[in-house]
């Protein structure tokens, strides 16, 4: 304690320090008689017993909170007031052994001391354990719906917990990136199909974060983008054969993902079934013709795009013509040959009426009739040829030889009245020619009498 000596007369003072810990509380004087009628005060500063220190601890473990020990005085408490992260209070009482939450308490006493004395310090319970993070299994990410390619670090948690009361914070990144990748989201790509490795971090409000990893599955389910042809013409003959490949209908069909793309094709109508890699057309399916295009790719998504064709007939008919036909000039043919008559039973690929004409095959093309007459001079072997067309304006020919047979007999033409002479100059004869009068036939050539 510091004693000081004031000389009231003379108004000096003289201090004599003696050292000793603590802080000035409270004072008294009193007052003294001295030599030489001078009157001197003492002061005296008393020491107040030292105030527990600040105190900073780790919360128990698996709790937010502490118990804390070690904090009493040497004096007894009346009561007591805890304020900050800890609310409480109390009489004839101390804090010692009491629990404090997370954070910082600041705690007050009041004791006796020679009167009411007060006494305050911090207690901080530190949160120093990490969450446990808790990762979900076999998820799938879907390159499309309803993913898009996204996996939010919410989603790859699956139940993390902390000590404390207070929301968690969740990030992801793959698990080969950095740790500057972690964000509350990944995006995946056609590139990572397959299994990716990621890890969550979680981070509690005090700042200590846990981890965890495993791996997702990323799948592609978006189906490709079909694109067909429009305006197809398929043709039964060359060079279609009536034939159309699905690669054929592809009109630039396309993927989210590299990869070969499978093409198929079937009619509209046709069940799934019927998807194969080409379609043949016949005959009965001339004209319009609905066809669908089925695109998978390697994943297995399938998108499909539906067009029109055309199928046209362009294969000439079968031309068959009769051989070794006779044509007699008289009855019952008078000369003429049918085209119908020279057929032999000519066919079409396609249903549909043949229509048939006839010519002299020397003849040009425009001499085509449905039917040709003979006369006289073509007696004999002629050459002729059968034109056969379909419906479809398909048309094709066959040639052969029939036979022009003169079966008109001449007319005969009598002389009346003739004599004949017994002497000269008949001698009793008549001739056949004397007795032929304009005997003429059908057809030039000699007669015979």
């Amino acid at each position: 304690m510091t004693y000081k000596v004031q000389h009231l007369g003379e108004r000096q003072i003289h201090s004599y320090p003696l050292s000793r810990a603590g802080q000035s509380v409270f004072r008294y004087r009193i007052m003294l008689l001295l030599w030489g009628g001078l009157f001197c005060v003492l002061s005296e500063t008393k020491t107040q017993p030292p105030c527990p220190g600040n105190k900073t601890l780790n919360a128990d473990a698996g709790s937010c909170d502490a118990v804390v020990t070690g904090i009493t005085i040497p004096y007894t408490v009346t009561d007591y007031v805890l304020s900050g992260a800890t609310s409480e209070s109390g009489s004839d009482d101390d804090a010692e052994g009491k629990t404090f939450n997370v954070g910082t308490t600041t705690v007050t006493y009041t004791y006796e001391d020679n009167g009411t004395q007060t006494c305050s310090f911090d207690i901080t319970v530190e949160d120093a354990e990490t969450p446990t993070a808790v990762c979900r299994s076999g998820l799938q990410v879907r390159l499309g719906s309803p993913d898009n390619g996204e996996l939010f670090a919410t989603t790859l948690n699956n139940g993390s917990f902390d000590n404390c009361p207070g929301t968690l914070t969740y990030e992801i990144k793959r698990t080969a990136a950095a740790d500057s990748e972690y964000d509350n989201k990944l995006t995946f790509g056609c590139s990572e199909k397959g299994t990716v490795g990621v890890t969550l971090r979680v981070t509690d409000p005090a700042g200590k974060s846990a981890t965890c990893s495993t791996t997702v599955s990323v799948v592609d389910n978006i189906a490709p983008t079909a694109g067909c042809q429009n305006g197809l013409q398929i043709w039964l003959g060359n060079p279609d054969n009536g034939d159309l490949s699905a690669i054929t209908l592809n009109d630039g069909s396309s993927d989210n993902c590299p990869g070969t793309l499978t093409y198929e094709i079937k009619r509209t109508a046709a069940a799934d079934s019927e998807y194969a890699s080409q379609l043949t057309f016949a005959g009965s399916e001339k004209g319009t013709v609905s066809v669908t295009l089925r695109v998978t790719d390697p994943a297995g998504n399938a998108g499909t795009c539906d067009a029109t064709v055309t199928v046209i007939d362009n294969i000439a008919p079968t031309a068959v013509c009769q051989n070794g036909l006779q044509i007699r000039l008289g009855n019952p043919d008078d000369g003429i040959l049918s085209a119908v008559t020279l057929n032999n039973g000519s066919s079409d690929n396609c249903p549909g009426t043949l229509t048939y004409e006839i010519k002299r095959t020397a003849d040009a093309d425009s001499e085509y009739k449905d039917k040709q007459t003979f006369d006289s001079t073509e007696k004999g072997t002629v050459a002729v040829t059968l034109r056969v067309t379909h419906t479809a304006g398909n048309s094709a020919t066959c040639s052969t030889t029939v036979s022009v047979v003169d079966n008109i007999a001449p007319t005969a033409g009598c002389q009346d009245g003739l004599q004949v002479r017994l002497g000269t100059p008949d001698n009793g004869i008549l001739s056949a020619v004397t007795l032929n009068d304009g005997s003429f036939d059908n057809c030039p050539g000699t007669l015979t009498y």
